[in-house]
């Protein structure tokens, strides 16, 4: 059986094996930290058990999750960060379907191939929008609370950004 540290481990190997945008942000933290901020895939106001079934409805795209969830961690809640956030998570699920279901293999002669990588495909787009929806903002706003910084703070902030 696998632990969460040896899950935390595979991912993070994933995420430099892959040279994934942000990876770096995991650098800074050990594996046990990690494995206190990551909690896979959905907002922290879902249940544990919602949140495991999404994790493994896009479990393909596990690195890219593990630094999303650090990137939430460490939200400053700006507009401006998030959208570079949401843009490494586009970059970086491309990085891992294409690793993962190349265009140009011989692979593709196989029917059962085709199907995966459709499916993939599928899940991959699915998410994207889901990440870059204004909800998705929105959690990524709250998560500033979560981590004792003032929400005050940050939209007063933002607007003298804009």
């Amino acid at each position: 059986m696998t632990t969460k540290l040896d899950r935390i481990f595979f991912l993070r190997t994933e995420c430099y094996r892959l040279k994934l945008k942000g990876a770096a942000i995991l650098l800074h933290y050990s594996d046990e930290e990690l494995a206190g901020i990551y909690n896979g895939a959905g907002p922290d106001s879902w249940s544990d058990i919602s949140r495991s079934i999404v994790s493994a409805f896009v479990s393909l795209f596990g690195p890219e999750v593990l630094i999303h969830d650090v990137h939430f961690h460490e939200s400053d809640g700006s507009e401006e960060t998030f959208m570079s956030v949401t843009s490494d998570w586009m970059e970086n699920t491309r990085t891992i379907f294409s690793d993962a279901y190349p265009f140009w293999t011989w692979r593709r002669l196989r029917a059962d191939y085709n199907a995966e990588r459709a499916y993939w495909k599928g899940v991959m787009l699915a998410v994207n929008t889901a990440v870059a929806s204004s909800r998705a903002f929105d959690a990524w706003t709250m998560a500033v609370n979560k981590n004792g910084k003032q929400l005050c703070e940050v939209k007063r902030r933002c607007k003298n950004t804009s």
